[in-house]
């Protein structure tokens, strides 16, 4: 089975992109922020537009959807502790 390249990405250069546009730099998560980075993971839209629309960085995204995933994954156990 013959293996798609793959392009490389310089995520150094997308993350230097987007903090032109990061308006959210610092800033905590609000709600609002979760939900519209949730809808756009289902959608599945690329880290750099979900960087971009949220005014965040490249890297942060990069570490908000890990942490979606996580949850995701763990849905059943983090449930259970919160109720």
């Amino acid at each position: 089975m013959a293996r798609r390249a793959r392009k490389r990405v310089d995520v150094r250069s997308l993350n230097e992109k987007t903090k032109k546009n990061a308006f959210n730099y610092g800033q905590p998560w609000s709600d609002d922020d979760v939900s519209a980075l949730a809808n756009m993971i289902a959608k599945d839209a690329t880290t750099f537009d979900m960087a971009m629309t949220l005014g965040r960085t490249y890297y942060s995204l990069q570490t908000a959807r890990a942490h979606v995933r996580f949850a995701l994954s763990h849905y059943k156990v983090l449930r259970k502790w919160a109720e």
